[in-house]
């Protein structure tokens, strides 16, 4: 199975760096492609470039693991079948809660190249013409992923609980979320350095 990851970056964040460093190591590790997308001019919130983006990045491969871009791979022993694994059949989306249950973070999700997968990532992707004030209103692309596209696709959803697999503050990906800026700078480069020192 051909597995590519996307991240987008966008702004001058001084942690991107240090987040683009530690995933390229994981990636080159587990033979993996890292696609580093930019955010598109469409007149919404930047990160609702991640949708359109991953619906390209996916085209000539089989599963996308997206990931933002303040979240880093901290355990680079573990590779993304430990992910593609906890996808049942008939499921074409793996993504974890966030810290209320049976809320989506949409931070880090997995999805695999299946009429149903781009189904849910066109319709996601449209969500702000049928609701424009998603566009901007925070937290814009998560908004739109739990208001609209749970209910609509719930079926081909794996909404995994936190206490399974928690894809925010867990030892696999960790994703430093509601963080201050200097705070989340300080810890995206320590990590980066120990995972440097770890994975040579």
């Amino acid at each position: 199975m051909k597995l590519r990851v996307l991240t987008l970056h966008y702004g001058d964040a001084p942690y991107l760096a240090a987040s683009r460093e530690i995933n390229e190591r994981y990636c080159r590790r587990h033979g993996l492609e890292l696609v580093v997308a930019g955010p598109l001019d469409d007149e919404r919130h930047p990160l609702w470039s991640k949708v359109p983006r991953a619906l390209e990045a996916l085209r000539d491969c089989d599963a996308l693991l997206y990931i933002d871009g303040d979240a880093v791979f901290v355990d680079h022993t573990r590779g993304p079948e430990f992910l593609l694994e906890r996808l049942p059949p008939g499921r074409a989306l793996l993504i974890g809660e966030d810290f209320t249950p049976g809320i989506a973070n949409t931070g880090v999700w997995l999805v695999l190249n299946t009429l149903e997968g781009r189904a849910i990532l066109d319709d996601w992707s449209r969500t702000p013409d049928s609701d424009p004030s998603l566009a901007f209103r925070w937290p814009v692309d998560e908004a739109g992923f739990n208001e609209r596209i749970l209910h609509r696709h719930g079926r081909a959803v794996e909404l995994v609980p936190r206490s399974e697999l928690d894809l925010v503050k867990g030892d696999f990906i960790r994703h430093h979320m509601a963080e201050p800026l200097r705070a989340k700078t300080i810890r995206l480069e320590r990590e980066r350095r120990s995972l440097a020192r770890r994975y040579r």
